[in-house]
């Protein structure tokens, strides 16, 4: 969400028929495509699997790696955030909580950022309808370098390959893309049966699952799109977002639509444990903290009454704490060193009027101008609020270096 889909939004992707039809056609992939093969929460206790291999070292899909470059140097410290009303990003320096710059164009409705492990590109994963793109964003200057056609509206779950490679992006005309990071351009174009709405890639970079808006996930070959796990049930629907352990040992569906967290067991392939919230929560993102031990679950639900950040402990896989807020958050971020927390609260946007409501949470499109939304900053370990930084209307996920 991963590193890192705004890849968002969740329930936008339940219209993607719709977009479909209405859409224009965009330009197509450069190559041919490759075909693949045909009211409190409470938690399931079953087994989960297994954690192997060495402990997280790296941040997560969302979060870039600090590794040691020029890039890494030009952006350490800094916040770079997709505001979908403004079709921009915003750059924030979160000691200060103040903007030091605004990139204005970058796209209809920017949802998602992924960033290169070296930290030198952004890529913005800009959500339409009526144009599909992802847009580049060169760091150590902070302008954009280039925008890709993609074929049809870019779904708010694009993921970075591990290695840094390549970068994959779902559409709403059922492909996903593969774009080379290097050259930044679209190398192959697969088709993905269902609608896959969010994706993730193995910590080897050579596959990668996608997750499809009626309930099921399956993994494929990064190489050649060649079906290599068949779709299995997420015991939900529209799995607009997931997450990932670091070792791949297990996935995560957040079902927007089943109100619950599935835990996939990657080795046996089968779902397994389950956070069931309560009904109505609408969990439109969630994202694991660097060192794998909480989960930080956004829910925006369609009333005030809903909006919290739900915390689920992974030892246990049960609630351990709800954190209340006013206004929705639709995604949190961690710092490098897993000290903060940084909610994208979308603000007083949230609490338009019953009759419009629908469309601001289905698509994200018709929100009213003006109302500036913010990005909290809360102690990750006391779970207090440290700060915030007023950003425009309909701010999503970012990264954060």
């Amino acid at each position: 969400m991963h590193r890192d889909t705004l890849r968002v939004m969740v329930a936008g992707a339940l219209l993607a028929p719709a977009l479909v039809l209405l859409s224009p056609p965009a330009a197509p992939a450069q190559e041919p495509a490759q075909v693949p093969a045909p009211s409190s929460a409470t938690s399931t206790a079953t087994p989960g699997p297994a954690r192997t291999g060495p402990p997280p070292t790296s941040a997560r899909q969302s979060v870039a790696s600090l590794e040691t470059s020029t890039g890494a140097d030009s952006v350490k410290g800094r916040i770079y955030v997709p505001v979908t009303d403004e079709n921009a990003v915003y750059v924030i320096d979160p000691s200060t909580h103040t903007v030091i710059k605004k990139i204005a164009n970058v796209g209809m409705h920017p949802i998602v950022l992924r960033a290169t492990p070296d930290q030198t590109k952004v890529y913005v994963d800009n959500f339409g309808p009526l144009q599909g793109q992802i847009t580049v964003i060169d760091t150590a200057t902070n302008a954009i370098t280039k925008k890709i056609m993609t074929f049809g509206p870019a779904y708010a779950s694009a993921a970075m390959a591990p290695d840094g490679k390549f970068i994959y992006v779902p559409t709403a005309f059922s492909v996903v893309h593969k774009i080379d990071t290097a050259t930044d351009r679209i190398v192959k174009t697969f088709p993905i049966a269902f609608l896959p709405i969010d994706l993730e890639v193995t910590p080897d970079s050579r596959s990668f699952y996608a997750f499809a808006v009626y309930g099921t996930v399956a993994r494929y070959s990064a190489a050649t799109g060649v079906i290599e796990r068949p779709s299995i049930s997420v015991k939900g629907l529209a799995p607009g977002w997931a997450e990932m352990l670091e070792d791949g040992s297990a996935l995560y569906a957040i079902n927007f639509l089943g109100d619950n967290v599935v835990e996939i067991d990657t080795q046996a392939w089968r779902a397994g444990r389950t956070v069931q919230l309560p009904t109505g929560s609408w969990p439109l993102s969630a994202t694991l903290n660097n060192d794998e031990t909480e989960m930080w679950v956004a829910n925006i639900g369609p009333s005030p009454s809903a909006y919290n950040i739900t915390i689920i402990d992974m030892a246990t896989f049960t609630v351990s704490r709800v954190i209340k807020t006013a206004t929705a958050p639709a995604y949190v971020g961690f710092s490098p060193d897993g000290k903060h927390a940084y909610v994208s609260d979308l603000g007083e946007v949230s609490n338009v009027s019953t009759p419009t409501r629908p469309l601001f949470y289905s698509i994200f499109y018709l929100l009213p101008p003006g109302v500036p939304g913010r990005i909290v900053d809360y102690d990750a370990q006391t779970k207090e609020v440290l700060g915030s930084t007023e950003v425009g209307t309909g701010p999503v996920a970012g990264v954060y270096f």
